[in-house]
């Protein structure tokens, strides 16, 4: 049979592969809609995995990250990140110390590539610090450039993710006056929202009570008792990484009294 221009012959059948007739039509829409499930079964897949990626990056940037900072008079700071990603958008803040947040701008997260900028006033100027670096696991790794101390200088940065859970060390210091008191509490998990821990300040050392985690929220009881009386401190805070930071509400004089507690993760 003498080949037709632009046509593919058959090896069995000698029938030009491109052309349906009434007796193969049937035949070229089965072929025809057999390539175009295929053909959307395979863009569905890659259109999956790559939401699953993106979702992936996100659920690993999500949370508290932290490093440790020395400056150029050799002291050490111990900053660190929180950050989410909403969608397209990564938003945070940065927490030089506890209790202390300034929101970032300019963030941005390409792949693994992370970049974000904090400006905040001290000193009676404005201060640019910029963050770039690269999300492996656990760990950024990359450089830190910042004009806080006149003119732009790039540092190594390393930060890690901070545990998400409130089991640990924490400590705290408690302010009457010119008297100061350290306390150090050691918590447990105890089931899902359960908590557990011995709770030391001086010489007194006692279990905590009604212990909960709950929504990121830690709470428990302290009890104390004086000449037959028990005096019962409340505690309620927010975890964020490495801190707890809340309130205290306590028995003072037979007066409730609240203040500010800040409870910060010690290594054990």
């Amino acid at each position: 049979m003498r080949k037709t221009k632009g046509q593919i012959v058959g090896p069995l059948n000698r029938e030009p592969l491109n052309r349906c007739n009434d007796a193969t039509m049937q035949r070229c829409n089965a072929s025809t809609f057999g390539f175009s499930l295929m053909f959307g079964v395979l863009v569905f897949g890659v259109s999956v995995t790559s939401v699953a990626q993106e979702q992936t990056t996100a659920a690993k940037i999500d949370g508290v990250w932290k490093w440790t900072f020395t400056m150029p008079d050799g002291t050490k700071a111990e900053p660190k990140a929180r950050l989410k990603r909403e969608g397209d958008t990564l938003t945070g803040a940065s927490i030089p110390r506890p209790g202390m947040s300034i929101p970032i701008t300019e963030a941005m997260l390409d792949g693994d590539k992370i970049t974000w900028t904090v400006i905040r006033e001290t000193g009676g100027r404005t201060v640019t610090t910029r963050y770039s670096g690269q999300l492996d696991g656990e760990v950024i790794k990359g450089k830190i450039e910042s004009d806080w101390a006149g003119e732009t200088r790039s540092y190594d940065w390393l930060a890690k993710r901070a545990p998400d859970t409130p089991a640990g060390t924490w400590k705290w210091e408690t302010a009457f006056g010119a008297f100061r008191s350290q306390s150090t509490l050691k918590l447990e998990l105890d089931g899902k929202d359960k908590l557990k821990g011995k709770y030391k300040s001086r010489n007194t050392e006692s279990d905590i009570r009604e212990g909960k985690f709950k929504d990121g929220e830690v709470s428990f009881e302290v009890v104390r008792e004086r000449d037959g009386v028990e005096f019962v401190s409340e505690y309620r805070g927010k975890l964020d990484g490495d801190t707890i930071h809340g309130e205290m509400e306590f028995d003072f004089g037979g007066e409730t009294r609240t203040r500010e507690w800040i409870a910060t993760r010690a290594d054990d």
